[in-house]
């Protein structure tokens, strides 16, 4: 069996001023002149970049494909800019400076892939929406893609976290409103990455993820949709993970 090499390190984000970590897999025989293709793998809420190494079988399945992963941190930021807080989007650019710096990965589109359970799958669509210059695919697993009812939710059950996240924003017409974000792109007839959606059936966020695969169907948005059995647990996402590894490599 092929083995990965495993780097835990620190760098220093400017976006949010301080140092943050983040976990990295990759060959350990890298060529010469060989440059990796690259998956950004993004934890959920209450989660960090440790979780994917320890509860699935990620280093494996990366194994099989020759495919470096970056892991990075994020705290509970959900991957875009608060109103009165911390830039935790920016933050993602600051960590691909930094791996792209030190590590011999390709940084051509193709080769560029992110996806990320729960709140990191928001984060990996609204990352690839945001710059579809940087990426080829997009996938969300069990992805909390509705903002305008998390706000809702977060302001019944505390406003005053509510405001520093969204303030007075209006999220319909948000950047950080992934359809919002999808008809500006639609709108440029820019090239979109290529997208990919599983949730368990079974999960909270069933509906939510039904609803946003519909409004990709309205949009004529070519698509990859993965309904099957599961909650939104660490078996679901160690199974739905490798399919999305087959679906990058065309397998």
């Amino acid at each position: 069996m092929e083995t990965m090499a495993f780097y835990r390190g620190t760098y220093f984000s400017h976006s949010v001023g301080m140092d943050r970590e983040v976990n990295i897999l990759l060959p350990h025989d890298i060529g010469e002149n060989e440059r990796l293709k690259t998956l950004y793998l993004l934890h959920g809420y209450y989660g960090n970049h440790q979780q994917w190494i320890r509860y699935t079988s990620i280093e494996r399945y990366a194994a099989k494909h020759r495919l470096m992963i970056v892991m990075p941190e994020a705290q509970n930021g959900f991957y875009f800019n608060h109103a009165y807080g911390a830039a935790h989007f920016d933050a993602l650019m600051d960590v691909m400076h930094h791996v792209e710096r030190i590590f011999p990965v390709s940084k051509a589109r193709e080769d560029r892939f992110v996806c990320g359970l729960s709140m990191g799958g928001y984060g990996a669509l609204k990352w690839a929406l945001t710059h579809p210059e940087l990426f080829s695919k997009a996938a969300s697993l069990s992805g909390a893609l509705d903002l305008v009812t998390l706000k809702k939710v977060f302001q019944e059950e505390s406003p005053n976290l509510a405001y520093g996240l969204f303030g007075d924003e209006d999220l319909e017409v948000s950047n950080n409103n992934l359809l919002s974000l999808l008809d500006g792109l639609l709108d440029a007839q820019a090239t979109l990455p290529s997208v990919y959606l599983a949730c368990g059936t079974e999960d909270y966020l069933y509906h939510e993820n039904l609803m946003f695969k519909e409004a990709l169907e309205v949009r004529k948005v070519k698509h990859t949709y993965k309904a099957s059995k599961g909650e939104h647990t660490w078996a679901y996402w160690d199974e739905a993970i490798q399919p999305v590894l087959d679906w990058i490599f065309n397998v």
